[in-house]
């Protein structure tokens, strides 16, 4: 078949590339951004930086994971009212639960 046949194959390629291509941020947890996530999650006694290959921050009570914090804009960038892009923080159970939103 013809190149022209297979447009969604070019993108995804392209999609991989720039995701090797593009450099690994680890961003350290913030004071702030800690005591938001200690709210979504109370019993947490450990909340660890932002994962490097998945955009979320684990959040265990002692050795047991209890779930993850993420922010939406690692994820979307989708647009509000004043043309910003919406960000929340969102805690999630192991079990999939939402704990809380912020």
């Amino acid at each position: 078949k013809e190149p022209q046949e297979y447009p969604m194959a070019g993108r995804i390629v392209l999609l991989l590339a720039c995701l090797f291509v593009m450099p690994q941020v680890q961003a350290e947890l913030s004071d702030s951004k800690r005591a938001l996530i200690q709210e979504l999650f109370p019993s947490a006694t450990v909340i660890e930086d932002k994962l490097p290959d998945f955009p979320v921050y684990p959040v265990y009570q002692l050795q047991e994971l209890l779930g993850y914090a993420y922010e939406t804009i690692d994820h979307s960038r989708l647009q509000g009212f004043a043309g910003k892009p919406i960000s929340m923080l969102i805690g999630l159970d192991t079990k999939g639960r939402f704990t809380g939103i912020k």
